[in-house]
């Protein structure tokens, strides 16, 4: 039951590898280097593959990706708020508070999205889910660059 992760840092790009080996699903992506920021880049490739997966769902495929999509969603939140810790002193308490919060909406759209408003009206929770997981990964990238423009150049 292990996921497996390759990152590759590249000069113009960083590519992502995820293999559920439980499943065999695998997941590709890729991002703009940043290999200044390194948990920026890592959020940008887990965000976008997380939310690659979950349209895909929403067009009716992969639906033996959930569990490598979930796993990718729980990394995301980690890193949110790995990164607000980091950033607490520069980005001040009000920024990290919102993505303590924030992340943990994310979580609990996307565990218990199942449970939330079944029936014809799920697609409500499915949309919100993934405005709320967009907003993270722009929360995250908002705390490096807040961090970056009070440590100076």
């Amino acid at each position: 039951m292990a996921l497996r992760i390759g990152i590759d840092i590249g000069g113009t790009f960083t590519d992502l590898v995820a293999l559920d080996e439980a499943t065999g699903a695998l997941v590709d992506t890729k991002a703009l280097s940043t290999p200044h920021d390194l948990l920026e880049g890592i959020l940008r490739l887990c965000g976008s593959a997380a939310l690659l997966l979950g349209l895909a769902f929403w067009l009716g495929y992969g639906r033996s990706l959930t569990r490598l999509h979930i796993r990718l969603g729980t990394a995301v939140v980690l890193l949110l708020l790995v990164i607000a810790g980091l950033a607490w002193r520069a980005a001040g308490v009000r920024l990290v508070a919102l993505a303590v919060g924030w992340g943990i909406l994310v979580w609990f759209l996307g565990m218990r999205q199942g449970q939330l408003l079944p029936g014809s009206f799920h697609w409500v929770v499915e949309v919100a889910h993934l405005v709320v997981s967009i907003g993270a990964i722009a929360l995250g990238e908002r705390l490096v660059a807040t961090v970056k423009a009070r440590s100076g150049p």
